[in-house]
């Protein structure tokens, strides 16, 4: 198994108890949503994402193993935290970590706090290769190449990170408008 691979397995095992937990793939990993909400998740190649109390951000800071969180290179706002795979291999650490998220995410922590644009769009669309060529093709957008899979293609903007996945529901038969929209704010 992969460090990746074994995170979620310890993340699935630590949320168990948790009746509000789903599973959601997220741009570079994984994310654990409980209440609805980000609460932690697996992130690039082993490293636990943790929503955390953006108050006790740079405390945070100073544990074994801790980095402000980031997407593409750019950092994240306070509140978003990655923590390294020797910051976690001591079953004690891991569930430290999973407890200041947990608590975040109990308080009432959301990832909407402060509304001043997304830090992430995704759309969720019915035929992803017309939907690439609509975009690179008519729109002139060039694709990020690592992030370029059969179901999922990241563009490479200056602005906000906007990528498209092959859908997951059955667009046509969705209640509500907007299912298969993702907007990721980090406020």
């Amino acid at each position: 198994m992969t460090p990746g691979e074994i995170l979620t397995d310890r993340i699935r095992q630590a949320l168990a108890h948790l009746s509000s937990v789903k599973e959601q793939r997220m741009i570079g990993g994984l994310a654990f949503m409980v209440n609805g909400k980000l609460c932690v998740g697996v992130y690039g190649s082993g490293e636990m994402m943790v929503r955390c109390d953006p108050q006790m951000t740079d405390e945070l800071l100073t544990k074994k193993g801790v980095r402000r969180g980031e997407m593409r290179g750019k950092l994240m706002t306070k509140g978003w935290l990655l923590i390294s795979p020797e910051g976690i291999a001591d079953e004690n650490d891991f569930d430290y970590w999973i407890g200041v998220a947990l608590d975040f995410n109990q308080k009432g922590g959301t990832c909407m706090a402060k509304l001043l644009g997304p830090d992430f769009i995704s759309l969720q669309v019915r035929n992803l290769s017309a939907s690439r060529t609509f975009y690179t093709e008519l729109l002139g957008l060039t694709i990020d190449e690592r992030f370029n899979t059969p179901d999922f293609v990241l563009f490479d903007t200056n602005t906000i990170p906007f990528a498209l996945s092959e859908a997951k529901v059955n667009l046509d038969e969705a209640p509500q408008p907007g299912w298969g929209v993702t907007l990721w704010d980090g406020g």
